[in-house]
């Protein structure tokens, strides 16, 4: 008991799931953030995030728009290959 690692895990003993599928990635899922507000602590929103995504016909993202408090919007395109 006075060993370091008494019960001898290996430690560096990654284990890796070897396969991928369309469920793992890539789907969008209903839980993605849509906004964001920070506020100063007298409660007054001194930052909004407003995000929106359109999904492609298999339902893959395809775009995610960001428009943020006077910031210009931005639009990133998702490829997957």
């Amino acid at each position: 008991t006075n060993l370091l690692n008494p019960l001898h895990i290996d430690l560096f003993d990654f284990r890796v799931v070897g396969f991928v599928t369309d469920e793992q990635f890539g789907k969008q899922s209903k839980n993605l953030v849509k906004s964001a507000k920070m506020k100063t602590p007298a409660g007054q929103v001194f930052i909004a995030v407003d995000l929106a995504y359109t999904t492609d016909v298999d339902g893959y993202m395809k775009t995610i728009t960001l428009n943020a408090t006077g910031q210009p919007v931005t639009t990133y395109t998702c490829t997957f290959q």
